[in-house]
């Protein structure tokens, strides 16, 4: 019994190994996948998209765009031409929950049916 329990173990660490090396593998060609000539170039281009992007913790405060009225009147005229909310925010540079706010202010919206 112990002597199968010592088998089971030596034969989990060669698995152990044989996936340790194809990690290995992969994460020496991930540079490849994405087009960097380099691993430092890879390194480099994702330190620099972290940096673009300032988490809750980076201590750096995010520039909130202010709504003025005639954004919402934008917001506004892009709904009513058939624009998607998503297009909306993403094109005037405001959250997706303030355009369904404008559009709920300016009575786009349908009530609710209790049913």
């Amino acid at each position: 019994m112990v002597t199968d329990k010592i088998q089971q173990i030596e034969t989990f660490k060669k698995r152990i190994t044989a996936l340790e090396k194809q990690v290995e593998k992969q994460l020496s060609e991930l540079h490849i996948k994405y087009g960097f000539s380099t691993v430092d170039d890879f390194v480099a281009a994702v330190k620099n998209v972290n940096s673009k992007d300032p988490g809750k913790n980076s201590g750096c405060k995010r520039n909130r765009t202010i709504i003025t009225p005639a954004l919402k009147q934008k917001v506004v005229e892009a709904l009513k031409a058939g624009r998607t909310g998503e297009e909306v925010a993403e094109t005037s540079g405001i959250s997706l929950p303030s355009v369904y706010n404008i559009k709920k202010a300016v009575g786009l919206t349908k009530a609710r049916t209790k049913g």
